[in-house]
């Protein structure tokens, strides 16, 4: 059994004294860990700074986080250098990646098949962690039925400019819509400006069929909000002092930042799970870092249990039939 206290002591030995590499065990493999003194985020405060707190912080989240990756393809957007440096997307499993990683075949396009990464377990995030992946994207789908997703997403995205208690007035009144139709929502902070509703679905319709229920959903809401909606998917035309009701995330191919991971922000946010209690009475995206998050995730019940999850998930199609949007 991995000794997780004499990691995470080694960690902190290790960005104490700027040591280069060091070794640990975890689930049963060695890791080596480089550069965890490197300043990954330059406006971070304590534990929530250099590349070992982005370490130490998936290591201890790890349980929380996991459920969420379980038989999922997962993408990933590596920072090197640190959040505000260059980045760059990974879609595809690294092919020098150690044997025990976990890897399913699916495809967005057809005939273009690719080997997805999994993350089934804490040694594959804290891999992943080392090479610099600071941000990780979860299919909305699982490897064993890759066509079919089990969730349905509105990425609540803020015009420039406009100030977060718009975004927080603007995701009340999507779940007002939405428990007003019977709909299940969850919501987490995007880890930036915005928020994410996500909405836990049967399998049954594949990704293109979600996509056009979101549509529906989402052009129905802002017609009842017109000041404070836009569906403009284009940055140019989107109405000044409106939020984007994202429905695209509902695409193949396109995936939202994980529940609980980093972002690459310079005060490492990352990107919550919330009660909606939680929201009216006053959170905001910068109240949760990787200095904070762990902390708050042991005093309270999680709001993305994925038991609780699994419990809300809605016939979509039935649903449609009898509601339409």
């Amino acid at each position: 059994m991995t000794d997780i206290h004499g990691v995470l002591d080694a960690i902190d030995g290790a960005i104490a004294d700027e040591t280069d590499r060091i070794t640990v065990e975890i689930d049963g493999v060695e890791l080596d860990l480089s550069h965890l003194s490197k300043t990954y985020f330059p406006k971070g405060k304590r534990g929530a700074r250099v590349k070992g707190d982005l370490v130490r912080y998936y290591i201890t989240m790890s349980p929380v986080i996991l459920p969420h990756f379980k038989d999922r393809p997962v993408v990933l957007t590596r920072y090197p250098e640190g959040a505000g440096k260059p980045g760059f997307y990974v879609q595809r499993a690294p092919e020098t990646r150690p044997r025990w990683v976990k890897t399913c075949t699916a495809m967005i396009k057809p005939p273009n098949r690719i080997v997805h990464l999994r993350v089934e377990n804490t040694a594959t995030l804290i891999w992943l962690a080392n090479l610099g992946a600071i941000e990780l994207h979860p299919w909305y789908t699982r490897c064993s039925a890759p066509k079919k997703p089990d969730y349905l997403v509105i990425d609540l995205d803020p015009v420039e400019g406009v100030r977060f208690e718009k975004v927080r007035r603007a995701a009340f009144a999507v779940k007002a819509a939405l428990d007003a139709w019977s709909v299940p929502a969850f919501v987490k902070t995007s880890g930036g400006t915005g928020l994410h509703v996500f909405v836990p679905i049967e399998r049954g319709p594949v990704q293109r069929d979600v996509l056009a229920i979101a549509r529906e959903m989402c052009i129905a809401i802002a017609a009842e909000h017109p000041k404070l909606f836009t569906t403009e998917y284009r940055v140019a035309n989107r109405p000044r002092g409106t939020v984007l009701l994202d429905f695209n995330q509902n695409s193949p191919g396109h995936t939202l930042a994980g529940a609980y991971c980093a972002r690459p922000t310079p005060s490492a946010t990352a990107s919550m799970p919330l009660e909606w209690d939680d929201l009216s009475n006053g959170a905001v995206p910068q109240d949760f870092t990787l200095a904070t998050v762990p902390a708050l995730a042991t005093k309270r019940e999680d709001p993305w249990d994925i038991r609780k999850l699994e419990g809300k998930r809605m016939d979509l199609v039935a649903w449609r039939r009898a509601n339409g949007a």
